[in-house]
């Protein structure tokens, strides 16, 4: 098992280079979002009802409650921690910490744009307003360079070539191992507070 975690802010890209790391399957989060033109339920993410998102938190089943613009966010992490294969995980940064505290080995990537403008138009692209844009800004969790434990900044200039480079360093990467299973995850989850009532920090 390899797991990769890929993380930055708004608008970087995260999910088309994900798209091109073949060797890698995806494991998709919850969210309370609407769904986007050309995403797919149970692939993109799990795209659930607030009340659907809270049932998962309340029994301990989501590593982590990230809300962003109004929406909620979760990974789901004992279903992941019974899987097999190389995966590679679109999270932010806080929870890639959470990763690498249970899977060992777990290789950490943050990418960055080449300046704020490109942030900015990469997100009108997306069919964004300036308003929603200035949201999405405002709340997003990702900061403009990697935190320090992170393995890799990576400044993404092309979505297939920043791929290339994150499945040559995972190629010949040591494999990833969790240091948990599911039996004994309960009590070690690390949700984050984003501003939401419903979401909140006690690592």
């Amino acid at each position: 098992m390899r797991v990769c975690v890929i993380s930055g802010q708004s608008g970087i890209g995260k999910d088309t280079v994900i798209s091109y790391l073949s060797e890698f399957k995806r494991f998709p989060s919850f969210t309370t979002r609407p769904i986007r033109e050309g995403e797919i339920d149970g692939v993109n993410y799990h795209f659930v009802s607030r009340q659907e998102f809270l049932n998962e938190k309340k029994h301990g089943r989501l590593l982590d409650c990230i809300s962003i613009s109004g929406y909620l966010y979760g990974f789901p992490i004992e279903d992941f921690l019974e899987q097999e294969g190389n995966y590679a995980l679109n999270l932010v940064v806080y929870s890639g910490l959470a990763v690498r505290r249970l899977i060992y080995q777990a290789k950490l990537f943050y990418l960055t744009f080449p300046d704020k403008n490109t942030q900015i138009e990469r997100l009108k692209k997306r069919g964004m307003s300036d308003y929603e844009i200035g949201v999405r800004l405002r709340d997003d969790p990702n900061e403009d360079k990697a935190p320090s434990f992170y393995d890799r900044e990576i400044v993404n200039h092309n979505s297939f070539q920043t791929a290339m480079q994150i499945a040559k360093e995972m190629r010949y990467d040591t494999p990833s191992y969790p240091r948990v299973g599911k039996k004994r995850f309960d009590g070690r989850r690390l949700p984050i507070f984003r501003g939401n009532q419903d979401c909140y920090w006690d690592g």
